[in-house]
């Protein structure tokens, strides 16, 4: 039985709603983590390490909304399986790929039974720049027959990270691959997923094709988690106090009740004065 790994982010997010581990294998019912199929299948280590992963969570965290409204599902780090040319199940794992949502309903996708991605991108690091920018092209929209593929190269070939992040996309247009040339801004407009893509130094900017809008910042959005959750705990302790005033205030007319009782009053009498119907005043 294989050892089970523990994959360990480089920053934990609360927004970090990834599809990930546990899932079964393609053709087993097989309970390991998503870190044991890489060394399973031979396959090198997901665990990336920063800025790598940073660029990836925030990219998921602020894009999937907008994906969401165009009917597609965003996954992070999640295996697809395809067959190579001798015909061998393998798997691959993209930084982030794109598929129609409810087409797939489990954690892992097998290209040999579903329609492929329409969209994979991966993030450059010292051990997979050679992979991400060549390897990845022929796999990915030969291969696989996805129709764009964006790479965000955020090192160069030693590893040392650039001090500007650069962006570079393919289409798969019938059985020619294409790269496409960046805009006046560096940038893409990927009109599929109602989305510009832009570097902004070591970060990346989306923009919302139809509004022109901006999407918020990772920092934007801890900004605003963080005033909802002020706000919920707020009316949290307003609806504790509203509570306890009622609790206090139902306390103190029960003891007046008690107190007319014991002198004498007729219930009537004390139902109007203090509201508590005559059965409940009848327990007292």
């Amino acid at each position: 039985m294989m050892t089970s790994l523990t994959l360990t982010k480089a920053r934990p997010s609360i927004f970090d709603f990834v599809e990930l581990s546990p899932f079964p294998g393609p053709d087993e019912d097989w309970e390991l983590e998503a870190e044991d199929y890489p060394l399973f299948y031979g396959v090198e280590n997901m665990a990336a390490k920063p800025p790598h992963q940073e660029i990836i969570s925030d990219l998921h965290t602020t894009w999937k909304g907008l994906l969401r409204e165009q009917g597609l599902k965003l996954f992070m780090d999640v295996f697809m399986y395809y067959r190579d040319k001798d015909g061998i199940l393998r798997p691959t794992a993209p930084d982030l790929w794109i598929i129609p949502l409810g087409r797939n309903k489990t954690s892992s996708y097998n290209v040999d039974k579903e329609p492929p991605p329409l969209f994979a991108l991966e993030v450059t690091s010292k051990g997979s720049h050679k992979k991400d920018l060549e390897d990845n092209v022929d796999l990915y929209l030969r291969q696989l027959k996805m129709s764009i593929y964006l790479v965000i190269n955020q090192v160069t070939k030693s590893g040392k990270p650039l001090k500007e992040i650069e962006l570079r996309l393919w289409r798969r247009q019938g059985n020619r691959i294409v790269e496409k040339k960046a805009n006046e801004n560096d940038g893409f407009s990927i009109p599929e997923l109602n989305t510009e893509i832009y570097p902004e130094g070591r970060h990346i900017r989306l923009v919302d094709m139809k509004t022109g809008k901006q999407l918020p910042s990772i920092d934007v959005l801890k900004i605003l988690w963080e005033k909802e959750t002020e706000r919920a705990e707020q009316e949290h302790m307003r609806a504790e106090q509203e509570r306890i005033r009622a609790e206090q205030a139902e306390n103190a007319l029960q003891e007046t009740a008690r107190k007319m009782l014991a002198e004498g009053f007729s219930i009537s009498m004390i139902t109007k004065i203090t509201g508590f119907p005559p059965d409940e005043i009848a327990k007292l």
